[in-house]
This record gives structure tokens, sequence and C-alpha cells, in this order.
């Protein structure tokens, strides 16, 4: 059985690495031309692209959110993990009297 060990630090540089990352993706994203030249397909090729670039941001858009939400939680799983070790304390404490 393998062990995984979560902590905030840590899940914070990832969180930062995968942010980088899509906002360099993203900003390939929207230099992309806005009118593409493809003769009589010039507005099939601009209808996908147009589609594509609109699913790039939705996914941007997304990582931010779900980045935001997993440092939420580890902040979150961070206190209660102070919290249950004040509360045992406390009965350590209370246990020694």
């Amino acid at each position: 059985m393998n062990d995984i060990i979560v902590d905030r630090v840590g899940m914070g540089i990832l969180v930062d690495r995968l942010t980088e990352f899509i906002d360099e993706a993203d900003t390939v994203r929207r230099g992309m031309p806005e009118a593409p030249d493809g003769g009589t397909a010039t507005s099939l090729i601009a209808f996908i692209a147009s589609a594509g670039a609109e699913a790039g941001g939705l996914a941007v858009d997304t990582t931010h959110l779900l980045s935001a939400v997993t440092l939420d939680a580890m902040d979150d799983m961070n206190a209660t993990d102070e919290q249950v070790a004040a509360e045992l304390r406390e009965l350590e404490q209370e246990v020694e009297q």
C-alpha cells in the first residue's frame, strides 16, 4: 500500500505551475488570427477555429476555478488539522491532571 501525503506548500507549487502553463496556453489562444483565408471554406474554418478558441477559453476558466477550489480545500484541511491537534492537546492535558 502506498501512502499519499498532501501538504499545502507542495500543492500550492503544483497549482502555480499548472496556472502558469494554462496562462501561457491562453496567451497563444488569444494570438490566433481572427479571419483565416481558406477560400470557399473560409466560413467553415472560421467557425471551427472560433469553436476551438471558445473551448480553450472555457478550459482556462475551469482550470483557474479548480485551482482556487483546490487551494481553498487545502487551507481548510490545514485549519481542521490544527483544530484537531489543539483539541487533542487539551484532552492530553486533562488526562495528565
